[in-house]
């Protein structure tokens, strides 16, 4: 075991089952300005034990300390991070040079690790090296587009971003096998689900604290607000309840038009917390009650063409359709009351969270 360690006093260690130890007594940030959390001797020393251990049977347990406060990180990593987020706002005033080159260097590491993927795996090795070049090649468009005036530079960054989408294709085409793992795959897509949704809260609950600090709470934003949540924790429930990971397994396409497809069902989320904040601003702006309509029927409307296209499940795309169409009617004949609506939608998402649960256990 190297790290950190909850199991009684770090001398006792070994009682547990444990050969070799390091790092077990010391707590997050007492290491020096070089290694604050220990990450580096934590590494090393699990390193060595697992090189000293040859080709024979080893068992390794790493638990680090990073997780913990304080959060600290060594100064050099600091700095680089504060050079990109300092290009972001030069990039809001129309300088784009500073963020793209940032940009740039960040995936500088990448093509590096595809290199030596390439350079250790022999079996995908046109498999990496086709991510090699998509990259380079989408970065140097980046580059290439700063030579450009507006509006051809939004077309060369099209390009970019097109070369950027197209290059996970590209390479799986020479892929021997799957070269993903559909477990982790599926698990990263729904912790970035649960940070949208978590972004979506967030909004909710700063257009409810402006509204309470200029005194100005009312039934209204009450409502729109619960009705936010409940919208959003339905979100949560028909994602983690319909998608699973059976896409990723059946073949490529399907695969694929699981992962791209979620790009429309991400901004759906965001764009209700967004919805809803402007709401709660101006409540009697007009048709703001299709500021959370909308959104809420796209979520569901992507939900429905995940299921269908990529889990070939189209009683449940059918169900999550029919429901996205009738809050858009919905919103259509009521569009002049913003409570209303934010009830009509949340009310079709929690039925929808209903008939997917009642499908599954059918099924």
């Amino acid at each position: 075991c190297f790290g950190k360690w909850h199991l009684g006093p770090p001398a006792e260690v070994t009682r547990h089952g444990f050969d070799a130890t390091g790092s077990v007594d010391v707590g997050p940030g007492s290491g020096p300005p070089s290694d604050p959390m220990h990450a580096r001797a934590i590494a090393t020393q699990a390193a060595a034990f697992i090189e000293h251990r040859g080709d024979g049977p080893w068992f390794c347990y790493v638990p680090m300390h990073s997780v913990h406060v304080p959060l600290e990180a060594r100064q050099e990593l600091i700095s680089k991070e504060e050079a990109r987020a300092a290009s972001l706002p030069a990039a809001l005033d129309g300088n784009f040079v500073p963020f793209t080159l940032a940009y740039t260097a960040m995936r500088l590491p990448l093509i590096a690790q595809w290199l030596r993927a390439a350079h250790d795996d022999k079996e995908h090795r046109a498999f990496a090296l086709r991510y090699v070049y998509g990259i380079i090649g989408a970065q140097l468009l980046w580059l290439i587009a700063l030579a450009f005036p507006m509006p051809v530079r939004i077309g060369v960054w099209v390009l970019a971003l097109t070369a950027d989408l197209l290059t996970p294709v590209w390479a799986t085409r020479v892929a021997p096998v799957r070269a993903f793992h559909a477990g982790h795959i599926a698990e990263r897509y729904g912790l970035f689900t649960l940070i949208v949704l978590g972004e979506t809260i967030l909004a909710v609950s700063i257009g409810a604290r402006d509204v309470i600090a200029a005194g100005s709470l009312d039934l209204v934003t009450i409502t729109l607000c619960a009705a936010a949540l409940i919208t959003a924790f339905a979100s949560w429930w028909l994602y983690f309840d319909t998608l699973g990971r059976e896409a990723l397994e059946r073949h490529r396409r399907a695969a694929f038009i699981w992962g791209y497809g979620h790009a429309l069902l991400y901004a759906s989320i965001a764009a209700i917390g967004a919805g809803v904040q402007a709401q709660v601003e101006n409540p009697s702006a007009p048709g703001s009650g299709w500021f959370t309509a909308v959104p809420t029927a796209l979520v569901l409307l992507s939900l429905a063409w995940l299921q269908q296209s990529a889990n070939v499940k189209a009683r449940s795309a059918l169900l999550l359709s029919g429901l996205a169409l009738a809050l858009l009617v919905i919103a259509a004949i009521g569009h002049s009351s913003p409570a209303i609506i934010a009830v009509a939608s949340t009310s079709l998402a929690v039925i929808a969270v209903a008939a997917e649960t009642l499908r599954a256990r059918v099924d």
